[in-house]
Protein backbone atom coordinates (compact mmCIF):
# COMPACT_ATOMS: atom_id res chain seq x y z
CA UNK A 1 0.00 0.00 0.00
CA UNK A 2 1.04 3.34 -1.44
CA UNK A 3 1.81 5.86 2.18
CA UNK A 4 1.44 8.73 -0.08
CA UNK A 5 -2.23 8.47 0.65
CA UNK A 6 -2.31 9.13 4.18
CA UNK A 7 0.83 12.04 4.23
CA UNK A 8 -1.84 14.85 3.62
CA UNK A 9 -4.06 13.28 6.32
CA UNK A 10 -0.82 13.33 8.61
CA UNK A 11 -0.06 16.74 7.70
CA UNK A 12 -4.02 17.47 8.38
CA UNK A 13 -4.24 16.26 11.64
CA UNK A 14 -0.30 17.81 12.97
CA UNK A 15 -1.58 21.49 11.52
CA UNK A 16 -5.04 20.86 13.49
CA UNK A 17 -3.22 19.94 16.64
CA UNK A 18 -0.92 23.29 16.54
CA UNK A 19 -4.13 25.33 15.93
CA UNK A 20 -6.22 23.81 18.84
CA UNK A 21 -3.48 24.60 21.08
CA UNK A 22 -3.15 28.08 20.39
CA UNK A 23 -6.63 28.62 20.19
CA UNK A 24 -6.59 26.51 23.97
CA UNK A 25 -3.67 28.70 24.98
CA UNK A 26 -5.61 32.41 23.91
CA UNK A 27 -8.67 31.28 26.11
CA UNK A 28 -6.24 30.42 28.85
CA UNK A 29 -4.43 33.76 28.40
CA UNK A 30 -7.76 35.58 28.15
CA UNK A 31 -9.49 33.69 31.28
CA UNK A 32 -6.67 34.34 33.56
CA UNK A 33 -6.63 38.13 32.55
CA UNK A 34 -10.03 38.43 33.04
CA UNK A 35 -10.54 36.52 36.52
CA UNK A 36 -7.54 38.72 37.27
CA UNK A 37 -9.42 42.44 36.71
CA UNK A 38 -12.33 40.73 38.44
CA UNK A 39 -10.37 39.90 41.67
CA UNK A 40 -8.84 43.54 41.16
CA UNK A 41 -12.21 45.33 40.74
CA UNK A 42 -13.24 43.27 43.97
CA UNK A 43 -10.33 44.52 45.80
CA UNK A 44 -8.08 41.99 45.91
CA UNK A 45 -4.40 42.25 46.00
CA UNK A 46 -2.78 39.38 44.97
CA UNK A 47 -4.51 38.62 41.95
CA UNK A 48 -1.76 36.25 40.57
CA UNK A 49 -3.29 33.29 41.85
CA UNK A 50 -5.77 34.15 38.90
CA UNK A 51 -3.34 32.49 36.44
CA UNK A 52 -3.22 29.48 38.32
CA UNK A 53 -5.98 27.45 36.98
CA UNK A 54 -6.98 25.26 40.22
CA UNK A 55 -6.39 27.86 42.52
CA UNK A 56 -8.47 30.46 40.81
CA UNK A 57 -11.41 29.68 42.30
CA UNK A 58 -9.35 30.27 46.06
CA UNK A 59 -8.48 33.92 45.16
CA UNK A 60 -12.38 34.30 43.46
CA UNK A 61 -13.21 33.45 46.90
CA UNK A 62 -10.89 35.42 49.38
CA UNK A 63 -11.75 38.96 47.87
CA UNK A 64 -15.85 38.02 48.52
CA UNK A 65 -15.68 37.00 52.07
CA UNK A 66 -13.53 37.84 55.72
CA UNK A 67 -12.45 34.88 57.64
CA UNK A 68 -15.23 33.45 60.37
CA UNK A 69 -18.20 35.04 58.87
CA UNK A 70 -21.15 33.42 57.07
CA UNK A 71 -21.77 33.83 53.46
CA UNK A 72 -24.86 34.48 51.67
CA UNK A 73 -25.38 33.24 48.74
CA UNK A 74 -27.92 34.25 46.16
CA UNK A 75 -29.18 36.80 48.86
CA UNK A 76 -31.18 33.63 50.66
CA UNK A 77 -28.37 30.62 51.67
CA UNK A 78 -26.28 31.40 54.34
CA UNK A 79 -23.17 28.91 53.95
CA UNK A 80 -20.41 28.50 56.20
CA UNK A 81 -17.13 30.50 55.05
CA UNK A 82 -14.76 27.55 55.23
CA UNK A 83 -17.32 25.08 52.76
CA UNK A 84 -17.68 28.36 50.77
CA UNK A 85 -13.46 28.79 50.74
CA UNK A 86 -12.95 25.49 49.78
CA UNK A 87 -16.34 24.46 47.50
CA UNK A 88 -13.53 23.74 44.42
CA UNK A 89 -12.33 20.57 46.67
CA UNK A 90 -15.99 19.51 46.35
CA UNK A 91 -15.29 19.13 42.32
CA UNK A 92 -13.09 15.98 43.09
CA UNK A 93 -16.13 14.10 44.16
CA UNK A 94 -17.41 13.65 40.83
CA UNK A 95 -13.77 13.58 39.31
CA UNK A 96 -13.47 10.61 41.86
CA UNK A 97 -16.99 8.89 40.35
CA UNK A 98 -15.49 9.24 36.79
CA UNK A 99 -11.96 7.81 37.44
CA UNK A 100 -12.84 5.30 40.21
CA UNK A 101 -16.20 4.19 39.14
CA UNK A 102 -17.18 1.25 36.45
CA UNK A 103 -17.71 3.59 34.02
CA UNK A 104 -21.29 2.79 32.97
CA UNK A 105 -23.46 5.42 31.80
CA UNK A 106 -25.42 6.10 35.43
CA UNK A 107 -22.46 6.79 37.15
CA UNK A 108 -20.87 9.18 34.39
CA UNK A 109 -24.10 10.92 34.13
CA UNK A 110 -24.29 11.21 37.76
CA UNK A 111 -20.67 12.50 38.11
CA UNK A 112 -21.30 15.15 34.98
CA UNK A 113 -24.89 16.56 37.29
CA UNK A 114 -22.62 16.93 40.33
CA UNK A 115 -20.24 18.76 39.02
CA UNK A 116 -22.91 21.19 36.84
CA UNK A 117 -24.61 21.43 40.28
CA UNK A 118 -21.68 22.12 42.17
CA UNK A 119 -20.75 24.93 39.70
CA UNK A 120 -23.89 26.52 39.50
CA UNK A 121 -24.49 26.70 43.33
CA UNK A 122 -21.07 27.72 44.34
CA UNK A 123 -19.13 29.09 41.62
CA UNK A 124 -22.14 30.80 40.17
CA UNK A 125 -22.79 32.19 44.10
CA UNK A 126 -19.14 33.32 43.70
CA UNK A 127 -19.68 35.43 40.73
CA UNK A 128 -22.61 36.96 41.69
CA UNK A 129 -20.84 38.27 45.12
CA UNK A 130 -18.27 39.84 43.18
CA UNK A 131 -20.89 41.44 40.75
CA UNK A 132 -22.19 42.47 44.19
CA UNK A 133 -18.84 44.18 45.04
CA UNK A 134 -18.38 45.85 41.32
CA UNK A 135 -22.00 47.45 40.88
CA UNK A 136 -22.19 48.20 44.76
CA UNK A 137 -25.35 46.39 44.87
CA UNK A 138 -27.36 44.44 47.86
CA UNK A 139 -26.77 40.96 48.06
CA UNK A 140 -30.22 40.18 46.21
CA UNK A 141 -29.86 42.64 43.58
CA UNK A 142 -31.68 40.16 40.72
CA UNK A 143 -29.18 41.14 37.92
CA UNK A 144 -26.18 40.38 39.91
CA UNK A 145 -28.17 37.36 41.19
CA UNK A 146 -29.09 36.30 37.23
CA UNK A 147 -25.90 36.72 35.91
CA UNK A 148 -24.22 35.30 38.30
CA UNK A 149 -26.57 31.78 37.65
CA UNK A 150 -25.60 31.91 34.09
CA UNK A 151 -21.99 32.33 34.56
CA UNK A 152 -21.59 29.56 37.30
CA UNK A 153 -22.65 27.17 34.07
CA UNK A 154 -21.00 29.04 31.48
CA UNK A 155 -18.03 30.99 33.01
CA UNK A 156 -17.42 32.85 29.95
CA UNK A 157 -20.39 35.25 30.28
CA UNK A 158 -18.31 36.15 33.77
CA UNK A 159 -15.42 37.13 32.18
CA UNK A 160 -17.26 38.69 29.47
CA UNK A 161 -19.02 41.01 31.95
CA UNK A 162 -14.90 41.36 33.78
CA UNK A 163 -13.82 42.56 30.49
CA UNK A 164 -16.64 45.58 29.97
CA UNK A 165 -16.57 46.64 33.83
CA UNK A 166 -14.12 49.76 33.98
CA UNK A 167 -12.04 50.26 36.92
CA UNK A 168 -13.74 52.48 39.29
CA UNK A 169 -11.77 55.72 40.31
CA UNK A 170 -11.83 54.23 44.04
CA UNK A 171 -9.42 51.32 42.84
CA UNK A 172 -7.47 53.08 40.60
CA UNK A 173 -5.19 54.14 43.52
CA UNK A 174 -4.42 51.31 46.55
CA UNK A 175 -5.56 48.38 46.67
CA UNK A 176 -8.84 48.14 49.35
CA UNK A 177 -10.98 45.79 49.85
CA UNK A 178 -14.57 47.34 49.09
CA UNK A 179 -17.87 45.81 49.72
CA UNK A 180 -21.81 47.02 49.72
CA UNK A 181 -23.65 47.04 53.08
CA UNK A 182 -26.92 46.06 53.54
CA UNK A 183 -28.43 48.82 51.34
CA UNK A 184 -26.01 48.62 48.42
CA UNK A 185 -23.41 51.04 49.49
CA UNK A 186 -19.74 50.78 48.68
CA UNK A 187 -17.92 51.14 52.05
CA UNK A 188 -13.99 50.55 52.66
CA UNK A 189 -14.06 47.30 54.84
CA UNK A 190 -11.47 49.34 57.00
CA UNK A 191 -13.60 52.46 57.39
CA UNK A 192 -17.13 50.38 58.28
CA UNK A 193 -14.76 48.95 61.42
CA UNK A 194 -14.41 52.04 62.68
Amino acid sequence: MNMDVFEPLVMFGAQFSVLLLFVVFIAYIFSSWMYAKGMRLCGAEHTFIAWIPVFRYYGMVSCTCKDGEEVLLYGRYKVSSILYKLWWLLLLIPWAMLHFGNYDSFITSAAYCVAVFINFVFLGGTFTRMFNIIDGTAANDRKDIGLGMLSGIFPVVGLVKFLITPYPEELKGENQFIMPDENGERVNAEAKKK
